[in-house]
C-alpha cells in the first residue's frame, strides 16, 4: 500500500511542476502516423544524487512528463502506459531527453 501511494504522489507532483514549467520540459509532440504519436520530454535529476543514480532520477523525471503529456492529449480509453513505451533516452550533463512512444490502432481519432 505504501508503494502505490509514493507513486501517486510522485504523479501529482510532477503533473503539478509539469504545469508551471512545460515549455522547459516538452521538446517537442507529433504523430509520425494515425497510430504512433512521439513525444520528446526532458527531465531534470535530484540535485542530491551524484553519478549514475543522478543520470537515473533525470531520465526517470523525463518518462513520468511524457506518460503525464499523453495522458493530457489523449482521451480515458488510451492507457498511455500500457501503450507507451521508450523509444531512447538521450543524457546530457544536467537533464535527460526521453522518446516516448504511444502505438495505438486510430490513436489520432483520440485526442482530446
Amino acid at each position: 500500500m505504501k508503494g502505490i501511494s509514493f507513486i501517486s504522489t510522485i504523479i501529482i507532483l510532477s503533473a503539478v511542476l509539469s504545469s508551471f514549467a512545460q515549455e522547459e520540459i516538452l521538446v517537442r509532440k507529433y504523430f509520425r502516423n494515425r497510430n504512433t504519436y512521439v513525444i520528446v520530454c526532458k527531465g531534470f535529476p535530484n540535485e542530491a544524487l551524484t553519478g549514475k543514480p543522478r543520470i537515473e532520477s533525470a531520465k526517470e523525471a523525463a518518462l513520468i512528463n511524457a506518460q503525464i503529456i499523453a495522458r493530457a492529449i489523449f482521451d480515458d480509453s488510451v492507457d498511455v502506459f500500457r501503450y507507451g513505451l521508450v523509444e531512447k533516452y538521450r543524457v546530457y550533463r544536467d537533464s535527460a531527453v526521453v522518446y516516448y512512444v504511444i502505438r495505438m490502432n486510430n490513436l489520432r481519432q483520440r485526442l482530446r
